[in-house]
């Protein structure tokens, strides 16, 4: 088996370039051949290159959208030729609606969030990582027989320990740990004006252009003492260490692979009801839910899992006992699986 990958990200940082690089690592581990096409920046090449894993640079910018429409299909479409790979794999939307059809190769989109079909129309498949993006998916398309559902992975590495002092932050007092981008969709000031009246300190772990907004929010809430800004790091598995609680705040958020990733570190997760936490959390059995906006149901939940230690405990297990559907073993098996099938399938278009 060949797969071609195609990543027009333009960073590793988030959600989709992370776990698409955890696959193609995964999938190297279990002998499969591939070669990636992505941006030339460090993120990607390096890991590859450490990996051995044969790749193309490719920059994906819209400085000339004219002309990079014309010429990225056609260097795409040479690379499918000359590798002849069984699956093209496309990890964003660029990605896909740069993909010309009729290669004769099948392609293979994937969804790591509710995003406009048009990009992706040309596809033989789509893929989504929650049961509700599949389904969207397949009412969206019309094409249910097409479309398919992979979980992403916990992928945590053993990092170097961390200390509640490198942050400033006292030994007694807990630490509610957000990790994600600093950007509206992911609730950052709904989660600052829930933690005014709390005795907690806030670690956020991320980066985004409007970040300094956040800082002055903090500032303005009169918080700023008890907030920790540490930009985006690679280090998850370490900082879930020093957390006392997880959060998603969001006013989007198709998944949250992070949720996954408490749940293996027996850290409680508090999130809204966006479309994806909302699939898997039971609230009060594996995770807290509140109403998307809702400061006051978001402070409420923090409080009651930082002063309820028989809550707590109680949320670790039902959070437990969903990490094996997000082990690496059984989605790289599924993911297999669809390839199998869809190259016995062959291109529809």
């Amino acid at each position: 088996m060949k797969i071609l990958h195609i990543l027009s990200d333009r960073t590793a940082q988030g959600g989709t370039p992370i776990f698409a690089l955890d696959v193609i690592f995964a999938l190297h581990e279990r002998g499969v051949k591939q070669f990636v096409i992505c941006r030339p920046y460090d993120d990607f090449l390096h890991p590859l290159r450490k990996a051995g894993i044969p790749f193309e640079t490719v920059d994906f910018n819209k400085w000339n959208k004219w002309f990079m429409k014309k010429w990225i299909p056609r260097r795409v479409y040479r690379r499918i030729k000359s590798y002849v790979p069984d699956v093209v794999h496309c990890w964003k939307p660029q990605a896909a609606e740069w993909t010309l059809a009729g290669s004769g190769t099948v392609v293979l989109s994937w969804f790591g969030g509710y995003l406009d079909m048009k990009h992706h129309k040309h596809c033989d498949y789509w893929m989504g990582c929650t049961p509700d993006l599949a389904d969207w998916i397949e009412k969206k398309s019309g094409h249910p027989d097409r479309v398919f559902m992979v979980n992403t992975f916990v992928s945590l590495q053993e990092d170097t320990s961390l200390s509640r002092k490198e942050f400033g932050i006292p030994d007694d007092k807990p630490v509610i740990l957000f990790l994600g981008r600093i950007v509206e969709e992911k609730g950052i000031d709904i989660l600052l004006r829930a933690s005014v009246g709390l005795d907690a300190f806030l670690l956020l772990a991320g980066d985004g252009a409007k970040l300094e907004n956040y800082r002055n929010l903090a500032q303005d809430l009169g918080i700023e003492s008890r907030v920790r800004f540490t930009g985006w790091r690679r280090d998850r598995s370490a900082l879930l260490d020093l957390a006392d609680v997880l959060v998603l705040p969001s006013r989007s958020e198709p998944f949250g692979t992070v949720m996954a990733e408490a749940w293996s570190k027996n850290v409680p997760v508090v999130a809204s009801r966006a479309e994806g936490p909302r699939q898997y959390i039971e609230h009060g059995i594996n995770g807290m839910l509140s109403d998307i906006e809702d400061v006051d149901g978001l402070a409420n939940n923090l409080c009651a899992v930082i002063e309820d230690d028989n809550l707590r405990k109680k949320l670790i297990i039902g959070g437990t006992g969903l990490v094996s559907q997000f082990s690496k073993e059984r989605v790289i098996s599924n993911l297999l699986q669809v390839y199998e099938e869809i190259i016995r399938k062959g291109p529809v278009r």
